[in-house]
C-alpha cells in the first residue's frame, strides 16, 4: 500500500482512496472522515440551516425528495438516503426503505391488530417499521 501526505496551504484539502474492493477497513475510514462533518445542511424556502446530527429526529423521503425532521422544522437536504447511511452514527437506525430515525427521540412503539409496528417520535413524526428491517431495529433497541 502506498501512502503520501502532502501539506500545502494553497491547495484544497482532499483525500483519494484507491482500493480493489470495499472492505470493513474502507468503511471505517469513510465513517471516520464523515464524522468530521457532524452537521447536515437543510433547506426551507429561501433559508439554509446547518443542523447538528444530534438534533435530527429522522431522515425520510417524500415525493422523491429527502428531508430531515427536527424539533420544529422539516428541511429538504440534497443527499440521497443511501449516502446518509454512511455518515450517521450508532444513534440512528433504518426502519424502512424511506426512513432513518434517531433512537434518542423515540417516544413509543405501537403495534396494530395486523402486526404492523409504528414508531412515534417525540416531535410527532410517525412511520412504520418494515418487516425487512424489524430484526435490526429490535436488536438496536435491545428487544
Amino acid at each position: 500500500m502506498e501512502y503520501r501526505l502532502i501539506i500545502d496551504k494553497n491547495n484544497p484539502e482532499s483525500l483519494v482512496l484507491s482500493v480493489h474492493e470495499r472492505t470493513a477497513f474502507v468503511d471505517s475510514i469513510e465513517r471516520m472522515l464523515n464524522r468530521g462533518t457532524e452537521e447536515i445542511t437543510g433547506y426551507a424556502d429561501d433559508e439554509i440551516f446547518c443542523v447538528p446530527l444530534d438534533e435530527i429526529y429522522c431522515f425520510f423521503t417524500d415525493s422523491g425528495r429527502v428531508y430531515i425532521s427536527t424539533d420544529n422544522k422539516k428541511l429538504m437536504i440534497k443527499q440521497r438516503l443511501c449516502n446518509i447511511e454512511s455518515i450517521i452514527n450508532e444513534n440512528f437506525v433504518k426502519i424502512n426503505q424511506g426512513c432513518i430515525i434517531n433512537k434518542n427521540f423515540v417516544k413509543k412503539f405501537q403495534v396494530s391488530i395486523g402486526g404492523a409496528i409504528k414508531v412515534c417520535l417525540k416531535n410527532g413524526f410517525e412511520d412504520y417499521i418494515s418487516r425487512r428491517e424489524l430484526t435490526k431495529v429490535k436488536r438496536s433497541f435491545g428487544l
